[in-house]
């Protein structure tokens, strides 16, 4: 096969593919480099927007707008001390830990669930619900949609603790609170006390659409080499036309 790759049709080919591949595999590069751009301004952006009460971009038992996904905003309410919940599994410089989630309970009655912070250990001393400050407090965070809850089959339960949860999800959030929540949560800017802030990324590390034109352009310099190669896998087995080399019998493993 190596002797019908060196003829000089087929090293031809090879010498215009590998330059239409790598001509793709930089338009790819560049796509890549714009999704990091297109994603930093979008941060900008979503920065530079002031901040406005929760009340004006969402109201309870309505459904998350696309629009206020990363929007800050401000909210002033009273601690549940009865409704801190604990979402497993999340990551902070690469340790595993927790979720700090408790509900704010609004003047109208309604809620939002705040991240309020990270934490390591679930025994964390920091979690004891009678350090959260009394009375009427304002605070500010990024509004997050909620996340999808896990598909279990009927009667299937999470296997967790009552105060902990998989995700930060609706179902679960409506069957812990006897009050109406707002759709999504929202993760304070800054952290209570003894609690790590959460880092949120919405978007903001890459734009999605630049980053699947670069794997498009990546995956079109990768078939061209592969049809070079099926090209010259045929020609030694005779199966295109002019071929020298007789087909290979089926079955044949030569």
């Amino acid at each position: 096969m190596w002797r019908t790759a060196l003829r000089p049709r087929w090293l031809a080919l090879f010498v215009v593919v590998l330059a239409l591949a790598s001509g793709m595999a930089a338009l790819g590069d560049w796509q890549l480099r714009r999704a990091g751009e297109q994603g930093r301004a979008a941060v900008q952006a979503r920065d530079a927007q002031p901040v406005v009460p929760l009340s004006t971009v969402l109201a309870p038992r309505t459904t998350f707008p696309a629009e206020a996904g990363g929007r800050r905003v401000s909210v002033t309410g009273r601690w549940d001390r009865a409704g801190q919940l604990l979402v497993t599994d999340r990551l902070h410089a690469g340790d595993p830990g927790f979720w700090v989630l408790t509900a704010l309970r609004m003047a109208d009655g309604s809620g939002v669930a705040v991240v309020r912070g990270w934490t390591p250990r679930a025994d964390d001393p920091v979690l004891a619900v009678t350090t959260l400050p009394d009375g009427d407090i304002t605070l500010t965070g990024v509004l997050l949609p909620d996340e999808a809850g896990k598909e279990r089959r009927p009667g299937e339960a999470a296997a967790l603790p009552a105060d902990r949860s998989d995700r930060v999800d609706p179902v679960v959030l409506a069957n812990r609170f006897d009050y109406p929540l707002v759709t999504g949560y929202l993760v304070a800017d800054a952290p209570s006390s003894g609690l790590v802030a959460v880092d949120v990324l919405t978007g903001g590390g890459l734009a999605w659409q630049n980053l699947s034109y670069a794997i498009q352009w990546w995956l079109f310099a990768l078939f061209g080499l592969f049809l070079w190669f099926r090209l010259v896998r045929d020609d030694h087995r005779g199966l295109l036309p002019g071929s020298t080399v007789p087909a290979t019998p089926s079955g044949d493993p030569s």
